[in-house]
């Protein structure tokens, strides 16, 4: 029999239940070719946006609507927005001071 799965934190997870046995031999196949990982050096080397994205398959949004008021419902009134900012800030301000 087959069953259609995904890999989740490093474990098969199947698509719909499916009662195997502990211990039933599987053979595990992937169906596409997963991406390969840059060597380490690689993660160090300069890119632009452009291959960023190229790299990740993504791109950009091509209407500014898309983009503007995307993190409107993040925080229900300014006092938590404000509690955000003075947390990075205090963050920053901390490592700063570990370094000294």
């Amino acid at each position: 029999m087959n069953y259609q799965g995904h890999i989740e934190a490093g474990v098969v997870v199947f698509d719909e239940p499916v009662a195997l046995p502990d211990g039933t031999p599987v053979r595990v196949e992937a169906l596409t070719t997963p991406p390969a990982l840059p060597a380490p050096d690689e993660f160090w080397r300069k890119r632009t946006i452009e291959q960023l994205m190229a790299q990740q398959s993504i791109s950009a949004p091509q209407r500014w609507e898309d983009v503007v008021g995307q993190g409107a419902a993040l925080w229900d009134d300014d006092r938590q927005f404000d509690e955000f900012l003075r947390g990075i800030r205090d963050r920053r301000h901390e490592g700063i001071s570990a370094r000294r």
